[in-house]
């Protein structure tokens, strides 16, 4: 199970004063290497840490680099799980999560890691739009997408607050059949929209806290302010993904 100290270092370490930014460099992280495998929460609290890349002990080792001394260890969540052989179909059952140990390249020494140049990306408005009938007069039709390797960030207006804010909750609406009712509704949307901004490259220069957010929805759901954070962000990655599909494509 998840450990006290593996909790309480989580919560306090995410970068809750710009959540929406750590999960817009976490949403496309660099490719060919463990942490691109990782959940989207776990790829928020490595960039909440401040690197993009990060490994347990073994994974280290086995390309040559090692801990240097007083490296902090960056709890990351897995669930646990167990096989029902009893069944007819072998299946896997959840019976909870534990913390395991990771730790940043910058605490590490040795071989130089060389990184896959990411590809560049181009956000389109025009499926989104002829999709969920948005209006796209003053918004671009295209967008570089802002990576964590490489950003360059002009402050969004608010035609472009607008737009995106009603993108995303048509997106949830779509993806929740109870959308229209569910207690995460608008912050999954604020997150998601926030987010988006960041990825096409706009500041948005927000002041709100999601902490707090995060801990009332938690109280209205019964759940713990962790396990309402990776509910929130689970469901925002569902939102981001969806717009993606439709929206993010490689340049030739």
């Amino acid at each position: 199970m998840l450990s006290v100290r593996a909790v309480n270092e989580i919560v306090q370490h995410v970068n809750w004063s710009d959540l929406p930014r750590a999960i817009a460099y976490a949403k496309f992280p660099v490719e060919d290497i463990p942490s691109s495998r990782w959940s989207l929460v776990n790829r928020v609290i490595m960039i909440s840490a401040g690197t993009f890349d990060a490994r347990g002990l073994g994974q280290w080792k086995a390309v040559q680099r090692y801990l240097i001394r007083g490296a902090r260890p960056l709890f990351i969540v897995a669930p646990q799980v167990h096989h029902d052989k009893e069944q007819v179909e072998t299946k896997e059952v959840l019976k909870g999560f534990v913390s395991p140990v990771v730790y940043a390249v910058g605490h590490t020494y040795g071989d130089p890691i060389e990184y896959k140049e990411p590809a560049k990306k181009q956000f389109n408005t025009i499926p989104l739009a002829l999709r969920y009938k948005l209006d796209l007069k003053g918004i671009n039709k295209f967008f570089p997408v802002s990576t964590y390797v490489d950003e360059s960030l002009v402050l969004a207006d608010e035609l472009e607050k607008q737009f995106f804010w009603t993108l995303v909750l048509k997106v949830f609406d779509d993806l929740f059949q109870d959308g229209r009712s569910r207690k995460d509704r608008l912050l999954v949307a604020e997150l998601s929209a926030l987010a988006l901004l960041y990825i096409c490259g706009r500041n948005v220069m927000y002041c709100g806290n999601h902490f707090s957010m995060i801990q009332a929805y938690g109280r209205d759901v019964r759940l713990s302010t962790l396990a309402a954070f990776m509910t929130v962000v689970k469901n925002v990655d569902k939102v981001l993904s969806a717009v993606a599909e439709i929206s993010v494509g490689e340049l030739s």
